[in-house]
């Protein structure tokens, strides 16, 4: 399992609300090269699972067995999910978490 801290600025972090079992929009970047850029020529986007949340981030299940998670990305579309159909919302006022891509070895 992977965590990843979904409030990097701790002065501005917000509460979350999110769907476990997702998978569609969370993604993590699979490389046996542990120097992958996540370009496709030596890595694969596979979708994540989540299965657990705190104030703090969420858990997911990697997709990257044997391998090098290099990448991790969350909604990284124009248009990732339908009206009110994204799996991760802030409690505060209801709108959902804004998109998340980070390249390079991660955990």
């Amino acid at each position: 399992m992977v965590t990843e801290n979904v409030n990097n600025d701790k002065q501005h972090s917000s509460t979350y609300s999110v769907a476990l079992g997702t998978v569609i929009l969370f993604q993590h970047c699979c490389s046996r090269n542990n120097q992958s850029k996540c370009d496709g020529t030596d890595s694969k986007w596979l979708p994540a699972r989540l299965t657990g949340s705190d104030v703090y981030g969420v858990t997911m299940d990697s997709p990257c067995v044997g391998q090098w998670i290099m990448g991790v990305r969350y909604a990284w579309r124009e248009s990732p999910c339908g009206f009110k159909a994204c799996p991760v919302y802030t409690v505060e006022n209801d709108l959902p978490m804004a998109p998340v891509s980070v390249v390079g070895l991660i955990g």
